[in-house]
Parts: structure tokens; sequence; C-alpha cells
């Protein structure tokens, strides 16, 4: 999974780590986390902002980076995200950051 520059999150004004890009086949695929897309007219459509893991804020990239440091592959997390404007929850199992 790639996330959104730091910098792009900040000028939208939002808190959080934004989902760029999931890798085929991944932990962050196989439990439905969404990218960022472009629609049939090349309009941007934003990806998953997590806001969580496990009950623990994230407001930054360095955040989520932070927190997933706990964790190792295999283990399961709760990961609250906002999609769509609306809070929605998803148990992703963490792979290699390899």
């Amino acid at each position: 999974m790639k996330l959104v520059f730091q910098q792009s999150i900040d000028r939208l004004q939002l808190e959080g780590a934004m989902v760029l890009n999931v890798t085929p086949g991944s932990g962050a695929a196989k439990s439905g986390l969404r990218p960022l897309q472009r629609n049939s007219s090349g309009q941007m459509t934003y990806g998953d902002l997590i806001v969580e893991i496990n009950g623990e804020p994230i407001r930054s990239n360095n955040d989520l980076l932070l927190t997933l440091e706990k964790y190792k592959p295999g283990d399961k997390v709760s990961v609250k995200v906002m999609r769509d404007n609306k809070p929605s929850t998803v148990q992703v199992t963490l792979g290699s950051s390899l």
C-alpha cells in the first residue's frame, strides 16, 4: 500500500493517512481498502482516509508508520477509515513492509 504525500493531505486540510495505491493480493486489498482513483471522466475520487488503528488516532502518514511498527506481519488490526465522508471499519491482516 502506498500513501498520498502528506503535503497533499495537508493542503486538503485533512487529518489521517490517505490510501494512494493498494497492492493486489495484499492484506489491504483483501480487506477492501480503497485507493485514490479516477473515474471515466477523469475526476479524482479520494481513497480511504485512515484515521485510527486499533483505537489509536492516526493524524498523519507518520502516525500511521509509527503505529504499524508496534505490530508484526500476520497481526490483524482494526482500521477505521473515512470513506465518502462516512466512518467505516475494516479488519486488515498485516503483511511484510518489504
